[in-house]
């Protein structure tokens, strides 16, 4: 399966933030794209979700179902908004649709990264200030 690379992510952001869109939602080859512009300033000013769709997503462990969050894009993975802030999505925290798991800087851009469902977070993968790669497990969760 192929996937959106970052040059054509950078390409339709930039035409994004041009625009007078503020949202827009792009599904090519089981990548969706989502961006949404708000009010938080300009190096927030549009937040990529790419959720890669497989059946690879669920794994069941005994009796309970765990799924595996990725990195939409590849950049440096921050689990707060600032070093001395608590973390957006401690383990054993229940984080509700549209609640922030973590931020990906790339390009001095920081890019939020919203939960696309309920779910309790079992475990964090990816180390504090790490480069992360596009599809790169990030969380363990358990769908709610």
């Amino acid at each position: 399966m192929e996937h959106i690379d970052i040059k054509t992510i950078k390409d339709i952001t930039a035409l994004f933030n041009s625009s007078s869109m503020t949202e827009l939602e792009l599904e090519v080859e089981g990548c969706r794209l989502h961006m949404k512009k708000n009010s938080s300033g300009p190096a927030q000013s549009s937040v990529p979700v790419i959720k890669e769709f497989s059946e690879g997503d669920c794994k069941e462990s005994g009796t309970e179902t765990y799924k595996t969050i990725t990195a939409p894009l590849v950049g440096t993975f921050y689990s707060a908004p600032s070093p001395d802030a608590l973390p957006f999505a401690p383990v054993g925290t229940t984080i509700t649709k549209g609640t922030t798991l973590c931020i990906i800087e790339a390009l001095k851009m920081m890019n939020e990264m919203p939960a696309d469902e309920d779910c309790k977070i079992m475990e964090v993968l990816a180390q504090e200030g790490s480069l992360v790669e596009f599809g790169q497990p990030l969380f363990k969760v358990k769908p709610l």
